[in-house]
């Protein structure tokens, strides 16, 4: 869309549509910066600020609340809620307010002390920001339409409403000693007088030792009425009545807790069908409408179910960021971003659930905020950023040539999109990635030489593919894009690494790279000491073949779904890693054995496949690529994307190389929910059925 044209851009600057002014507004950029201040400044108050000091106790909670004041005033300018300039006035006042309370603690407190710089920097963005606010004229906001049920996927709810505030959690300081007044005792005249006296102040010191009595004890405890049982149907006590509040607080924590638990448990399990997943998308949607129904109060009551969780657990992260990212509001938005910040030092996998998150939603001010954070000055943020706008299709070329250059982190997070737009500045980025010490970076320069198209690809990935004792890991990964890209000679070399030194990714790379001169040595696999290597060899003949030959496995749940947290690799000399939960349970409550299930997988047996092969090896051509029976074709690996139990790793595998055996490009990713990632297959089934004139041939296409 046309951003001169966009009906939401003439809405939010206050223009008239049609005027071609950049977008977003350059006020919009102002409040977006004051916004970081104020998020920073917080952020420092309430983790990072000591009550103590030199100068006494501080009591930061008066500068908290103006904080709080100055964010409320801020969004409603940002959609606003009341006319903008005056809620950046508002926001301004309240923001000097802050700064006032503050500017004492600065010289005894250094975190005090760059949290007012920030502070100033937020006040010196709002006054430009209202510099540029002035000449325009408000706008009656229109109300809100009504609501309605997502379908298949997240709509963008509006509702009228207040701005959603932080509450900020700054330590308290210690409150003052309580001392009682003691009586006072007249200067004694005699003798008399002074034992009375002495004994009064002995009196006085044994009750301040003595511990106050225990109010439990002090009551005398009556014994229960002797009444009959009541009668049937009947309660006695049929408790306390919830208030509206506790109503509204305990549905909302039911459904928050139902989008946390669906979160972790979209992606399909080892041999399920990946449209099963509709079910449970629909289930989540279910409660993020629900939460919106129930109004403001429900919306507020979000932010407490994550700070106040005892365990900070990722997925309540991605929990928040789905529900307020389908609520209309920069505050909304900014709600997410604050519990973010708040947790992401702790854990590395926070910033996956929040990337996981605004990926989805549908959000309008997601563009904004991530490019505030790809100023940042963390890389893990602006790797971030650049994802999440990479991603949504969001990130210009200019954005992505300047990440690709940028840290390792960064870069290898913005390399495969790059290389999609096969930018001119591509080769530069890629000849930088391959030479770094940055695993990742050699990682995602290597696929975006495969996704442009670069005729060096495969003789980077065959060098790769010789890397031995520390390399290891960078071989096996070479090896599984060698074999998407593979030629006759690439499938030999595959099949001599595979067979030298079995591993479970050098043999499922074979079974990729599709040549059926490699299913003797695979038949020989199957006899392996490693069961790894054995079901890999499996899996891998039957993606060669699609034998049908399946047997039904007994296997811990464990072992077909991935671990919310991994635990580190430890080598235990031979011994088997006990089970986390049985290392930190008590003896006396140890938990029970995990229950198994029956998974459905390739035969592990090697005579079974051995008649296979007698019966039907020769009517293979020995020349030619196979994948799953058939003599390859883009049009295959489109099946196998669209109608095969793949998981999520295999399904990117599989888009990889519909655009490498294409030369074309579709957007598509199984992170997506079910409609769009069909919507994305359909399109690609034009594309795959042009590219497969050729069936079993080996050769890439020539790049248009």
């Amino acid at each position: 869309m046309n951003p001169s044209t966009d009906p939401r851009r003439a809405r939010l600057s206050g223009d008239a549509p049609g005027v071609d002014d950049p977008w977003p507004p350059r006020w919009m950029l102002d409040l977006e910066r004051a916004l970081d201040g104020l998020r920073r400044a917080s952020q420092l108050l309430e983790s990072h600020a000591q009550v103590e000091g030199e100068g006494g106790p501080t009591d930061l909670r008066p500068a908290a609340r103006a904080l709080e004041n100055a964010h409320e005033a801020l969004f409603d300018a940002f959609d606003q809620r009341r006319p903008r300039l005056e809620a950046t006035g508002a926001a301004l006042g309240a923001l000097d307010e802050a700064i006032d309370q503050l500017s004492p603690a600065a010289t005894v407190d250094p975190a005090v002390g760059f949290a007012l710089e920030d502070l100033r920097a937020a006040k010196a963005a709002l006054l430009e920001a209202a510099d540029r606010l002035a000449p325009l004229v408000p706008r009656v906001p229109e109300p809100a339409p009504e609501l309605r049920a997502s379908q298949e996927v997240p709509v963008l709810h509006a509702i009228d409403r207040p701005s959603l505030k932080p509450r900020l959690r700054v330590p308290e300081p210690p409150p003052p000693e309580v001392t009682k007044t003691p009586e006072v005792i007249e200067r004694p005249k005699t003798f008399e007088d002074l034992a009375v006296a002495v004994k009064a102040l002995k009196e006085r010191a044994n009750a301040r030792r003595s511990p106050p009595p225990d109010p439990a004890t002090a009551l005398p405890i009556e014994s229960p009425d002797e009444s009959p049982d009541p009668p049937f149907g009947f309660a006695e006590d049929v408790g306390r009545a919830l208030s509206e509040t506790d109503f509204v607080r305990g549905r909302v924590r039911e459904c928050f807790e139902e989008v946390a638990m669906i979160g972790t448990q979209r992606a399909p399990l080892l041999g399920d069908p990946w449209r099963f997943a509709r079910v449970l998308e629909r289930r989540m949607l279910a409660s993020i409408d629900a939460i919106v129904a129930i109004g403001p109060r429900a919306l507020e009551a979000l932010e407490p179910l994550v700070f106040d969780a005892p365990l900070k657990d990722p997925s309540r992260v991605f929990a928040l960021g789905m529900i307020l990212g389908c609520v209309r509001g920069r505050d909304a938005l900014a709600m997410v971003e604050r519990v973010f910040f708040a947790f992401d030092r702790a854990d590395p996998a926070h910033a996956e659930q929040f990337a996981a998150a605004l990926k989805l939603v549908p959000h309008p001010d997601v563009p904004v905020a991530m490019r505030t954070l790809l100023a940042s000055g963390d890389p893990a943020h602006r790797a971030l950023a650049i994802d999440v706008l990479a991603y949504r299709g969001m990130a210009t070329e200019d954005e992505l040539a300047r990440a690709a250059v940028d840290e390792p982190v960064v870069a290898a997070a913005s390399l495969a999109s790059l290389a999609v737009l096969r930018s001119p500045s591509l080769a530069v980025a890629v000849d930088r990635g391959l030479e770094s010490d940055d695993a990742r970076l050699r990682d995602a320069a290597r696929l975006a030489m495969v996704l442009s198209g670069d005729r060096r690809a495969v003789g980077t990935l065959q060098s790769a593919l010789a890397g031995k004792g520390p390399g290891r890991r960078n071989a096996e990964v070479a090896a599984g894009l060698l074999a998407l890209v593979a030629e006759t000679r690439d499938s030999e070399l595959l099949l001599e690494r595979a067979t030298a030194a079995p591993t479970r990714a050098l043999v499922t790379a074979v079974g990729w790279a599709g040549a059926p001169t490699s299913v003797p040595s695979l038949l020989g696999l199957l006899e392996h000491a490693d069961d790894a290597v054995v079901l890999a060899a499996a899996y891998a003949l039957d993606r060669l073949t699609n034998a049908g030959l399946y047997e039904d496995a007994i296997v811990d749940a464990e072992d077909i779904q991935v671990p919310d947290v991994p635990e580190p690799e430890v080598d235990l000399g031979g011994a088997t890693r006990p089970a986390l939960a049985r290392v930190v349970s008590d003896p006396r409550d140890q938990p029970a054995e995990p229950s198994t299930e029956t998974l459905r997988r390739p035969t592990t047996d090697p005579e079974r496949w051995r008649a296979y092969w007698r019966e039907r090896g020769e009517s293979y051509d020995p020349k030619s690529r196979y994948r799953r029976g058939y003599l390859y074709t883009p049009l295959v690996s489109w099946r196998e994307v669209d109608q095969f139990p793949c998981t999520p790793g295999e399904r990117r595998l599989l888009q990889t190389e519909l655009v490498a055996r294409t030369g074309e490009y579709v957007r598509f990713d199984p992170h997506d929910f079910v409609p769009t990632q069909e919507a994305a297959i359909a399109q690609w089934e034009a594309v795959a059925r042009r590219a497969s004139g050729n069936p079993g041939s080996w050769l890439l296409p020539m790049r248009r």
